[in-house]
């Protein structure tokens, strides 16, 4: 069996894994995730199937046949991007886990439990994200410790440069995928992941700026599901003139 083509974002370099088909992405790749996976989809080369973009952190505890027999049926259902957990609601906040997580989550994953030094501790232990369990369709996102994108999906969509470090490059490229009518889909694939959520909220908050103002220029209103309609470039452009008039007269 042909595994899935992985790729991991790390900040030090280590060498490609040849088994399981792992690159991994150092700093030397790029200085966001986006400029990252980026240079992985320009990897991917004549490969065509499901690609595997998970955080280094991450394992996943189902098996590779399974893996692959649960994305195919996924495919076969026309969803383009799948992952573990995420939302049928994106709000303005534009985080898959607030608001009214608990109407909108789907998916399952393992968390580790960590010891004071924010390691995983031995033997291992986890406590679960339980939110929907299961395959789920029609979601607005999935989060990126761990999502699969179909090389289908490349043929329209990339990753967004303009949006620096380490957030939001997940949220953005399932709202291009929705805007492009492709599939997004949570997967009954187990993984486990050590990081314990931590983040610098202002610089969350500098990050959201320009992913909410990209995205509240293509849409009508909020929270971006399914069903909403999407402008289109012809259309942004004229309401961008028409704001650009209005404020100018103001």
């Amino acid at each position: 069996m042909i595994p899935i083509k992985t790729f991991v974002p790390t900040k030090d370099p280590r060498e490609y894994d040849a088994v399981n088909d792992i690159t991994y992405l150092d700093n030397s790749y790029g200085d966001s995730m986006c400029k990252k996976y980026n240079r992985a989809i320009d990897m991917i080369g004549d490969y065509q199937g499901w690609v595997c973009f998970r955080h280094d952190d991450l394992s996943i505890k189902t098996s590779e046949d399974v893996v692959q027999a649960r994305l195919r049926q996924a495919y076969e259902r026309d969803q383009l991007i799948a992952g573990v957990i995420g939302t049928l609601n994106l709000d303005y906040l534009m985080h898959w886990w607030v608001p009214d997580r608990e109407v909108n989550g789907c998916g399952y994953i393992l968390q580790n439990v960590l010891d004071e030094e924010k390691k995983p501790v031995v033997p291992e232990k986890f406590y679960e994200m339980k939110d929907w369990p299961g395959y789920h369709d029609g979601l607005a996102t999935v989060d990126g410790c761990c999502m699969w994108i179909h090389t289908d999906a490349f043929k329209k969509i990339r990753f967004d440069e303009k949006i620096k470090g380490y957030h939001f490059y997940d949220v953005d490229i399932c709202l291009q995928a929705l805007r492009n009518k492709m599939g997004i889909c949570t997967v009954p694939i187990t993984v486990a992941h050590a990081s314990p959520g931590d983040f610098d909220k202002s610089e969350m908050d500098k990050l959201r700026v320009y992913v909410f103002d990209k995205w509240s220029k293509i849409v009508n209103t909020f929270p971006i599901n399914k069903y909403t309609i999407f402008r289109s470039d012809d259309e942004i452009s004229r309401v961008s003139e028409r704001k650009a008039e209005s404020d100018s007269a103001a």
